[in-house]
């Protein structure tokens, strides 16, 4: 009962994916898409060589006629029927897979029986010495009650080759020797041992069934890792089916392209020529008007050139004589400027003789003066020596550059009079009143007259300005002491 029901179980279970209508169809399916691309390549190929016939031949035809040998759909449609070669291999080669299985456990169940068979029969044989071993065991008993104990511990050889052969069983055994050695057997216990012995039989078929169905399991799991592994690869190839497909519908538009390319580019030519002649007539006529507006252009600029060289000769003869006309005029200028450097060169001569004419009258009248009052007037007068000789040479350097005229000459002895005393009180009074002013102011509304020398007619510049070189003759000479003239 135990190996039927162990039977039932992995029979089913073993033969549930050959004999499911999922697996057919599942074994099914990648030839039928690959049949049904093939035709379609096929139908495709058809329709595109049969307008090839009636088409006018264009350059490149007999090239795509060489090439045909080569297409991609020919080359896809043997690729297919490799593959489909390739599947129906991998069908058979599943096929004999699971025959080769179906007899594996056919033959596992055959041992299985035979295993049992065996068991059972030594089952009864151990059944049948253990009733000989209780007989043997009682009659010894009762002859030697005193050797009880070594007949116990040496058991027969027949026992031993069957304790060495089951483990439980001898233990079993062992302890019924010492319990029949002990008292009689009784039934019960004999029962007893038999149940046992049926329990550890039926634990060691469970043993073997579960380890049998792990198999199966892993079985099972081997043969839908290489079903889902079919599975992608017709995925694949039903993919790599559908790029071919693109690719080809590709193909054929760049085709269309190019036919359409070629013939826009003739037609493009044809224009394009048309232009370039037209395009050389207008460039001739534009050539034509060119040179003649260049030859009128010639004419008016040789008219043009004679005209400008008439003004030019015009213009240098008025120049000429606009030259000649301002030499003259530079030459009487230059004669102007000399007679006014002699006449300024006479009027310093003048200036200088009348300087030493009051020079002369001023020394005079000094020696006339009061005598009382000199020392204390020139200890005075040398408590600010330089002071009084600036103020000296700056009024020599007045009288120098101009010369009075319109005005009486005062005399000598006017022009050279004046009190030191006088002279101190004023200096005194000037440094007491204007702190650090400089004492070189003078009155400039006494001085009334005309000169030829130019600085006389005034630049806007300080009397108090350091006074300019004299060129003349006595510029070398050092301008000689002169008193103050006061009217």
């Amino acid at each position: 009962m135990d190996a039927a029901s162990a039977s039932s179980r992995i029979d089913p279970r073993a033969l549930c994916g050959s004999s499911g209508s999922g697996s057919a169809l599942f074994f099914l399916l990648p030839p039928c898409i690959i049949l049904f691309a093939i035709d379609i390549a096929f139908r495709n190929s058809r329709r595109l060589g049969a307008p090839t016939d009636t088409k006018v031949p264009i350059e490149g035809e007999e090239e795509e006629s060489s090439i045909s040998a080569d297409h991609p759909l020919k080359r896809l449609a043997s690729k297919a029927q490799q593959i489909l070669t390739n599947f129906r291999e991998v069908d058979r080669q599943m096929r004999w897979n699971e025959a080769m299985q179906k007899h594996s456990l056919s033959q596992e169940l055959r041992r299985h029986r035979r295993t049992r068979m065996t068991r059972s029969c030594s089952d009864s044989v151990v059944e049948s010495l253990r009733a000989a071993q209780r007989n043997a065991s009682a009659f010894s008993s009762s002859l030697r009650p005193s050797s009880s104990s070594s007949s116990s511990s040496t058991p027969s050889p027949k026992s031993s080759s069957f304790s060495s052969s089951s483990p439980s069983l001898s233990s079993s055994v062992s302890s019924g020797k010492a319990s029949a050695a002990s008292s009689p057997i009784s039934p019960a216990f004999s029962g007893l041992c038999d149940r046992l012995l049926q329990a550890n039989r039926v634990w060691k078929k469970d043993a073997e069934i579960k380890s049998l169905e792990r198999s199966v399991k892993s079985e099972k799991k081997a043969r839908g890792s290489t079903a889902f592994k079919s599975f992608c690869d017709n995925l694949l190839l039903s993919n790599q089916l559908w790029k071919k497909q693109r690719e080809v519908e590709e193909l054929k538009e760049e085709r269309d392209r190019v036919k359409r390319a070629r013939v826009d580019g003739i037609t493009h030519a044809a224009k394009q020529m048309a232009l370039d002649v037209q395009k050389e007539q207008m460039i001739e006529e534009f050539v034509k008007d060119v040179l003649r507006e260049a030859e009128a252009d010639r004419k008016a600029l040789v008219d043009l050139k004679e005209a400008h060289e008439k003004e030019i000769t015009e213009m240098v003869a008025e120049w000429q004589k606009e030259q000649k006309r301002t030499r003259r005029e530079i030459e009487q200028l230059r004669l102007a400027q000399a007679t006014k450097g002699l006449e300024q060169e006479m009027s310093n001569e003048l200036e200088d003789r009348l300087f030493e004419q009051i020079r002369q009258g001023s020394e005079n009248s000094k020696e006339e003066e009061d005598l009382a009052g000199l020392d204390q007037d020139v200890q005075e007068i040398d408590y600010y020596p330089s002071d009084v000789e600036t103020y000296l040479e700056e009024m020599s350097t007045m009288s120098s550059s101009s010369t009075c005229v319109g005005t009486p000459s005062p005399s000598p002895y006017k022009r050279a009079h004046f009190q030191k005393s006088n002279i101190y009180g004023k200096r005194r009074d000037s440094f007491s009143s204007e702190g650090s002013s400089s004492p070189r102011k003078f009155d400039r509304e006494d001085y009334v007259g005309f000169s030829f020398n130019p600085l006389f007619f005034g630049d806007g510049q300080d009397p108090v300005s350091p006074p300019r070189s004299r060129k003349d003759s006595s510029a070398g000479r050092p301008t000689p002491l002169r008193a103050v003239w006061r009217p």
